[in-house]
């Protein structure tokens, strides 16, 4: 039984043992990346969209 039994979404940037440690005490949480490396990795696209 997990301490934090309520959680069901998580926030957090794109690290496989973050990832893996979620899964593993949350199997059931929704996880979506910060707010820092989605902007990122919308900039990365919207460059590559723009430049052709």
């Amino acid at each position: 039984m997990s301490t934090f039994s309520n959680i069901e979404l998580v926030s957090r940037d794109g690290s496989t043992s973050y990832r893996s440690a979620i899964n593993e005490s949350h199997p059931d949480a929704i996880q979506i990346s910060d707010r820092f490396h989605l902007v990122k990795a919308i900039s990365k696209y919207m460059k590559r969209i723009i430049n052709g």
